[in-house]
């Protein structure tokens, strides 16, 4: 088994009981410590989070506070210190699921070069339920939208990741964009276990207020590169669901969104 097998990225910002949550669903590495390497990036001001750092210091490999201009800022941050054969991103509250023995998950990555991606557990509170990846073929942009798996759920081998970076100037939508040219010109392969658990209720998923809602619709439809009518509904479409949110509140929301879910 290779030394540094996996480098996990986990990106923080004013949220250190969140960062704990993650950081204890990765201590069933324990006993594979040389093997995965642990970074956290930090954007909070150095008294929020530090403790919960210090808690964990015998697992964090390297630790950047510092401001920086958003999540994937952030996440370009850890890739630069990234230095394992695979690269998994995390935000402070997702966790390593846990239903991969890590042995059996340092075995995956050892023999394979390619792209690995997994399904997902989708949460809310003390709801989840699965999200399955979609399959290799149907990875893409759709009627619509992009289809591709959570991001927390793939392992990106360094070898093609370290030589891009997020686009820093989207705020929603960057790991979109990526994701997109990294499957479109590279293989990639589907693990059918399910790898972590994305809590619904960041910033990815729930919008406070319209102009999120509107810069999110209109960047996804940017890099998918939407034809303008089609682009227009699309922005219409998400505001009718964002008032339909605030209407019933985001708990109803998100109950309904996880038990919709194949």
């Amino acid at each position: 088994m290779k030394e540094k097998s996996i480098s996990f990225i986990v990106i923080c910002f004013k949220n250190p009981a969140e960062l704990d949550k993650t950081l204890q669903s990765l201590m069933s590495f324990k006993d594979y410590i040389r093997h995965i390497e642990i970074i956290v990036i930090d954007g909070s001001p150095s008294e929020v989070c530090s403790s919960i750092a210090d808690k964990h210091s015998d697992m964090i490999d390297k630790y950047l506070n510092e401001k920086d201009k958003g999540k994937f800022d952030a996440m370009n941050k850890g890739l630069k210190l990234a230095s394992s054969d695979y690269i998994c991103f995390l935000n402070s509250g997702d966790i390593y699921a846990n239903l991969i023995k890590p042995k059996d998950l340092l075995g995956i990555v050892t023999n394979n070069e390619d792209i690995l991606y997994f399904d997902t557990l989708l949460s809310f509170k003390k709801i989840s339920k699965l999200k399955k990846a979609p399959s290799i073929d149907s990875i893409g942009v759709s009627q619509r939208g992009a289809v591709l798996p959570v991001h927390q759920s793939i392992l990106y081998p360094k070898k093609i990741i370290k030589s891009k970076t997020f686009n820093s100037k989207f705020h929603f939508s960057a790991d979109t964009e990526l994701n997109l040219e990294i499957f479109r010109y590279h293989k990639a392969k589907y693990i059918p276990l399910i790898f972590s658990q994305f809590s619904l209720g960041g910033a990815s998923t729930y919008k406070k207020n319209f102009n999120d809602i509107f810069r999110h619709s209109l960047e996804h439809a940017l890099v998918i590169n939407m034809k303008p009518t089609t682009a227009s509904k699309f922005i219409i479409k998400e505001i009718i669901k964002f008032i339909l949110i605030k209407i019933v509140g985001y708990q109803t929301y998100a109950n309904f969104t996880i038990r919709r879910q194949a």
